[in-house]
């Protein structure tokens, strides 16, 4: 497992091929990151030794597993850093949900990150938006405020739940319980 992640390269790589649902080849992604052949084809290697992808004519297809949905949760709370919520106080809590929680999330698939926010204005809205938008392209953000939580919980009891029970808490720890 060590290996998987022991590099800045490796998970250069990593990032580049976790969500494909196709095949892709060790040139592909040497010219597309700038790297060499010989470092690409040695970690497709390592990731096929340790199950989360396969060699089919010559290519790699990364496997449906549980070690893929873990590797792949992992890149998705990598790509948000839990401190730029700090920055905005009216921000109680932030979570991954649907896909992206669950590590089933492909290279078109939407990172679904909902926000529980006290009373704020669009213009205290913005910047964040604006920031988790720049850092993901494809963020796709749900604003729980408390009245529409309740509102949840009354009127789409299952999607409550699925939010309660089936996110992963990135503010402000795992111990939050600003849902319930």
């Amino acid at each position: 497992m060590e290996d998987i992640f022991s590099t800045k390269e490796r998970l250069e790589i990593l990032e580049t091929i976790i969500y494909r649902t196709d095949s892709i080849g060790v040139n592909t992604v040497a010219n597309q990151l700038k790297l060499s052949k010989g470092l690409v084809s040695k970690y497709f290697d390592i990731l096929a030794k340790a199950g989360v992808s396969r060699k089919v004519s010559g290519k790699c297809i990364i496997s449906r597993s549980p070690m893929v949905k873990g590797i792949r949760i992992l890149m998705n709370l990598r790509r948000i850093d839990p401190g730029m919520f700090k920055k905005y106080p009216f921000i109680k809590s932030a979570g991954l949900y649907g896909s992206s929680a669950k590590g089933e999330n492909a290279g078109a698939s939407d990172i679904d990150l909902w926000l529980h926010a006290g009373p704020a204005s669009g213009e205290k809205l913005a910047p964040l938006s604006e920031e988790l938008h720049r850092k993901i392209k494809n963020i796709k953000i749900l604003l729980l405020t408390d009245s529409k939580i309740e509102k949840l919980k009354k009127e789409d009891i299952a999607f409550y739940n699925s939010l309660v029970y089936g996110s992963v808490i990135i503010y402000p720890d795992s111990n939050c319980t600003a849902l319930l």
